[in-house]
């Protein structure tokens, strides 16, 4: 998706026919209609080597979108309107299905860079910079498992620990 609009781009030399422009509009709409989570980067002076680790860093997890704001816009209408007053600048487009794993490469990958968050929205909440920090510093579904497991795993040790003593008589109750 992110080489096709940006090819569009390129190779129409910034100016785009009015059919182009509805192909790219219905096709970033879809990403806006499939996604539960929006984010928007201002990346003024970042490289195009920058983008392409935060791209790689986000290709399991997210779609990744460079088009023109207007264009940008018009996609998001109807689905993510918390969205339409932050289209200004140069704006790299970041959809994702769930927020932890995308807001911990996110915030990483604006630690490296000069690239800055500008916010994050699902259909109903905009969330700010401190927002999306807030989502980095949450632990993944991963941890939450092994931290369930560790600790009903703690609990059934301490149980046979216990059933062991009684078994030996080395417990009094």
């Amino acid at each position: 998706m992110f080489y096709y609009v940006c090819s569009l781009l390129l190779a129409s030399k910034f100016y785009m026919k009015r059919e182009d422009k509805f192909s790219v509009v219905a096709e970033v709409k879809k990403q806006y209609s499939s996604s539960e989570y929006v984010y928007l980067l201002d990346f003024t002076g970042v490289t195009v080597a920058q983008i392409s680790v935060l791209r790689r860093a986000l290709a399991n997890i997210a779609n990744t979108v460079v088009i023109k704001n207007s264009l940008n816009k018009i996609a998001a209408e109807g689905s993510f309107d918390l969205l339409k007053d932050c289209f200004s600048g140069q704006i790299v487009t970041i959809f994702a299905k769930e927020p932890i794993l995308a807001s911990k490469a996110i915030v990483a990958f604006t630690k490296e860079s000069s690239a800055k968050i500008i916010g994050c929205a699902n259909k109903t909440t905009f969330y700010d910079q401190a927002g999306v920090a807030a989502f980095a510093a949450l632990p993944t579904e991963n941890e939450m498992r092994a931290k369930l497991i560790g600790t009903i795993n703690g609990v059934a040790a301490k149980l046979a620990f216990i059933i062991q003593l009684k078994a030996d008589d080395k417990c009094a109750a």
